[in-house]
């Protein structure tokens, strides 16, 4: 291939490339050629757009999956937390009953130790008493 023939191939590629016709200085691109240009511009920004869209629809569709997977693993940890929950509500039932059951307790247990130093004490008033007559 000669130089000319080269120029010529990469002239013929250079037009393929853009696919516009090439024109002679000063000649003017007429109002087919910008219709025509602009209609292969429409469509190739159709055909990306349609393209993104696809990418966009399968983005969605991932987001979704993972949304899914998410409220799935939600779920579970509330499930979880509140099974929790209800075993601490029934701990804390069973320690303020048994308080309740063990200040019963500790209330009776000074109610009769009261009622013994009461008794004691009347015991104790007695044998004061019955010691002052036999003093005299």
């Amino acid at each position: 291939m000669t130089r000319e023939e080269e120029e010529e191939a990469q002239t013929r590629l250079g037009r393929a490339q853009s696919r516009r016709p090439v024109r002679f200085p000063g000649e003017e691109e007429t109002r087919g050629d910008t219709t025509r240009r602009r209609t292969r511009t429409r469509r190739r920004r159709r055909r990306r757009r349609m393209g993104k869209e696809e990418e966009e629809e399968e983005e969605e569709e991932e987001e979704e999956e993972a949304e899914e997977e998410n409220d799935d693993q939600n779920l579970w940890l509330h499930t979880s937390t509140t099974y929790s929950m209800i075993q601490i509500i029934q701990m804390i039932q069973i320690c303020t009953t048994s308080m309740c059951i063990y200040r019963r307790i500790a209330e009776e247990e000074e109610e009769e130790e009261e009622e013994e130093e009461e008794y004691d004490d009347d015991d104790d008033d007695d044998d004061d008493d019955d010691d002052d007559d036999d003093d005299t």
